[in-house]
């Protein structure tokens, strides 16, 4: 029985494969591809990694001859479908921009054949084709290059501009200019995100925003730079929220962005994104676990977050937070500084809701089950600096004014020691000093301490607090004079 004939195929189609393979096998960018660079690139596709001589690779042969016939005369092509299946497979993969494996998949991406041509302008009109499109693909990614280039580029800008802003001395002309082209810069950088969000937002911009965005112990690291980075930060998540095929680093790193991004909306009173960044954080953290196989002890401080910031909302939250930290796993001092974490929390909230005497049953509470970190020379100063301060403004609002003084001057002391003496606590400790001062007769001392709180809540770029209400003290200072 005789062998039926390969049909002629599509001089069209066949125009479109034949410049594809010039694209994917040329090394410069005007020359048409050589022999060998052809070869070559056969071998790359069909045995990766082959050192010897392309012959001895089975189907390069015949392969170079398929391809001939496309180059040279596209309008008699009569190949075998397995060949052509192969070669269609080999150029999907090869280009960014196609989306077929075979031969059939190829048809189909490629659309409708051209009505009314001949054959040979239809080989032509093929190849324009193909050659159209990687045009504009190269163009594309230069476009998308330059753009990710930029975003590395306007970031550094933004983060040079707070470094020289913090040191010495500008004239208006030069802080004017310099705040101008930072609020450009700024605005350039989440029109980028924007529109162009899977070119720029890569693994390694991530990393480097992230180290831009951060929210450092009590707000003092980047507090000048981060509120103005949020709405990118914001740009960020909610593009990669929507991704479901993100790298294992780029989850990880993710992670840490919705941390800080929730951290810092809490600074700065955004409270509904923070309600929702802290729903979303715990899956997230899940999420992480997954993937990455992680240890519940690498995730504890983003559970510890995920507690805290969730008390801000939830009065109910203080119980789950107590009962994580009893399960943690870990040496008795890490299980206590998560304990400490969870009373801190808790004795903020109290004491802004006025529940004084539960305060300082907490903080009882607190001494008695973290008494080893009490004692630890890593975090006894910060440990007692907000004890003392949780206690002094618990007994000032119950009227025990002497112990009062006693304990906010010990807790600012101790922040004094670790250089923190300038956070929105702090201001508030010297309110609660200089009103306690007020009331045991010290007008003159009161006086001093009223001029620091209010130049510290002047200064801070944080505008919320958990241990007290933001805006109704910040009038009072506005307001008040000691008579």
């Amino acid at each position: 029985m005789a062998r039926k004939p390969n049909p002629t195929q599509s001089p069209y189609l066949m125009g479109i494969l034949g410049q594809f393979v010039v694209e994917a096998t040329r090394t410069q960018s005007d020359a048409m591809p050589s022999q060998k660079e052809k070869e070559a690139w056969l071998v790359r596709h069909l045995r990766p990694g082959w050192k010897g001589h392309s012959t001895d690779v089975p189907l390069v042969g015949s392969m170079i001859k398929l391809i001939r016939r496309l180059m040279m005369n596209p309008t008699q092509c009569t190949f075998d479908i397995a060949n052509l299946d192969r070669l269609c497979q080999m150029l999907g993969s090869h280009f960014e921009y196609t989306d077929f494996d075979s031969f059939s998949s190829f048809i189909k991406w490629v659309g409708d054949i051209p009505l009314g041509l001949n054959d040979d302008q239809l080989a032509q009109r093929g190849k324009d084709k193909a050659k159209k499109l990687h045009e504009q693909f190269l163009t594309q990614k230069k476009q998308n290059k330059d753009a990710a280039g930029r975003t590395f580029s306007l970031l550094f800008a933004i983060q040079e501009n707070e470094n020289s802003n913090s040191v010495g001395e500008n004239s208006l002309e030069e802080a004017e200019n310099r705040a101008e082209a930072e609020k450009n810069n700024i605005a350039r950088l989440e029109e980028l995100l924007a529109q162009c969000p899977s070119q720029v937002i890569t693994e390694n911009f991530l990393r480097q925003f992230n180290a831009a965005f951060f929210y450092g112990p009590y707000f003092v690291r980047n507090e000048k730079i981060t509120p103005k980075l949020w709405q990118s930060a914001w740009i960020i998540d909610q593009y990669l929220e929507k991704e479901t095929r993100l790298s294992d680093e780029m989850l990880w790193l993710r992670l840490d962005l919705k941390t800080n991004l929730m951290k810092i909306s809490w600074a700065l009173r955004k409270e509904e994104a923070t309600q929702r960044l802290n729903r979303e954080l715990l899956g997230l953290i899940e999420a992480n676990k997954q993937r990455n196989c992680l240890e519940i002890k690498s995730l504890n401080p983003y559970y510890i977050d995920y507690y805290g910031y969730g008390c801000c909302f939830d009065i109910q939250r203080f119980e789950e937070f107590q009962h994580f930290t009893e399960q943690v796993d870990g040496s008795t001092r890490e299980k206590q500084v998560h304990r400490w974490r969870s009373f801190k929390c808790t004795a903020c909230t109290k004491l802004r809701c006025g529940q004084y005497e539960e305060v300082e049953n907490t903080l009882a509470q607190m001494r008695t089950e973290c008494n080893i970190i009490f004692e630890d020379v890593i975090y006894t100063k910060s440990m007692w600096a907000f004890y003392h301060y949780f206690l002094g403004g618990s007994q000032f609002h119950r009227k025990n004014y002497a112990q009062a003084a006693i304990n906010l001057r010990l807790s600012l002391g101790f922040w004094e020691k670790l250089e923190i003496d300038n956070t929105l606590e702090a201001g508030y400790a010297y309110y609660l000093l200089s009103e306690t001062e007020r009331h045991l007769g010290q007008y003159i001392i009161a006086e001093q301490l009223l001029k620091k709180a209010k130049a510290i809540f002047a200064e801070n770029k944080k505008i919320n607090a958990c241990s007290f209400d933001y805006e109704h003290i910040k009038n009072l200072l506005l307001e008040k004079t000691i008579r």
